[in-house]
């Protein structure tokens, strides 16, 4: 009896978009041989970043796809999170603790 083929979702979420594409292959396929299949948006980002996760943990392109799995490829931080935290504290008024 013949493997039945999963679905690879790949995801890139932006600002002001999102793309999204469906595969079907076969089970045991690394990342590595999906990503041709995929259509030029995408492959830019991933050729762009080289960094993909599965279920919020990044993940190499040796990754072997055996269930459904939905792919996020990940984009470079604009802004650095930390740098935002320390321009808003210095914006914030400074509170008084209550004794």
């Amino acid at each position: 009896m013949r493997p039945k083929n999963i679905n690879i979702d790949f995801l890139l979420a932006g600002c002001d978009s999102v793309a999204k594409q469906g595969i079907l292959v076969p089970p045991g396929q690394k990342i590595a041989d999906v990503i041709p299949l995929l259509n030029k948006d995408l492959m830019m980002a991933v050729k762009e970043t080289g960094a993909i996760s599965i279920n919020g943990q990044r993940v190499s392109e040796e990754q072997i796809l055996d269930v459904d799995t939905r792919i996020v490829i990940l984009k470079k931080l604009i802004n650095d999170p930390k740098d935002l935290r320390r321009q808003r504290a210095k914006l914030a008024p400074i509170k008084k603790v209550k004794k």
